[in-house]
């Protein structure tokens, strides 16, 4: 991946240009995979841009210092700006139907052995509001106690490795992915057309990963019975894994969002194995931490060794 660097007007024109041709969708993944933080603007359609991605206007924030708060607008709709992660105010210019790609929590941040930087599909002013929660960014907690599960990686199963008491917290973890769950229709999409839009912004947010954790994502099932071979996947088989996978998160700040029509899911390595063998009876529970951007799982029960561990939501 190239080096973050500062986009000029030039830039602008560029990708102006050259969304107006057949490559668009690969200029696409190109420059957002380029930056920390970049915007999508899903706003009034352009006739001009390419079919399915006429409602797409970019926006491209880099991690290169001296972080300016000050927006410059593009003639054209292409809207330059930096440091969005170090300026939660910065989100307030964007309009009410952007969408922003970006890590949480910020890469700056470095939390030594279990951080993972999830990559997020979001509203502006949800992540205004992440960025003010309270001790955010928190380090996901330690568990102190001897390792409470093990993974059967031939069946997928997380089975306990020890009696384990009710109320105690088995382990905790940031997701690979936080999405929104609702797409914006503009005037003239039909549902696939938003839907395309959706499959695309994931495989944009998965493409931003590392190595490891693009990996991980795609080694998880399309469904309870199956899973892919590899990364060389298509757009729709991102999207299966992300609905397979998911779980709804209804709290992912300490504010009460200014907008009640986006939901969020989000894809947890561990709560995807947790998931992934249909059972009527669950033995956890789970919480999530706005501070610390993670989710910890709790048992509902004693529990005694070699026991298979469940979270709630799925039927035999």
């Amino acid at each position: 991946m190239d080096s973050p660097r500062h986009l000029t007007s030039l830039d602008a024109e560029r990708v102006r240009r050259h969304l107006r041709t057949n490559q668009a969708l690969e200029q696409y993944r190109e420059l957002t995979s380029k930056y920390t933080t970049c915007i999508v603007d899903v706003g009034e359609n352009d006739p001009n841009m390419p079919h399915n991605h006429n409602a797409s206007l970019l926006l491209y924030l880099s991690q290169e210092e001296p972080p300016l708060t000050t927006i410059v607008r593009e003639k054209g709709g292409i809207l330059l700006f930096y440091a969005i992660e170090s300026d939660p105010l910065v989100a307030a210019h964007a309009t009410a139907y952007d969408f922003v790609f970006t890590t949480i929590p910020p890469q700056e941040f470095d939390f030594a052995q279990r951080t993972i930087f999830t990559s997020c599909v979001v509203r502006p002013e949800t992540l205004m509001s992440i960025l003010k929660t309270k001790g955010y960014p928190q380090a996901v907690p330690q568990l102190l106690s001897a390792p409470a599960y093990s993974v059967d990686f031939a069946t997928g199963g997380v089975f306990a490795a020890r009696d384990i008491e009710a109320g105690e917290i088995i382990d905790a973890e940031r997701p690979l992915i936080l999405s929104h769950l609702l797409g914006h229709r503009t005037s003239g999409m039909d549902d696939k057309e938003v839907e395309m839009e959706w499959e695309e912004q994931l495989r944009v947010a998965v493409d931003r990963m590392s190595a490891e954790d693009q990996a991980l994502f795609m080694s998880l099932p399309v469904s309870p019975n199956g899973s892919i071979e590899s990364y060389e996947a298509t757009d729709t088989a991102i999207l299966q894994i992300f609905r397979a996978n998911m779980i709804v998160l209804e709290n992912i700040s300490d504010e009460e969002l200014s907008r009640k029509d986006c939901m969020y899911g989000a894809v947890f390595p561990l709560g995807a194995r947790m998931r992934r063998r249909h059972s009527s009876h669950s033995n956890l529970e789970y919480q999530f931490s706005p501070a610390s951007f993670s989710l910890q799982y709790i048992a509902k029960d004693d529990l005694k060794f070699g026991e298979q561990l469940f979270l709630p939501g799925f039927e035999p």
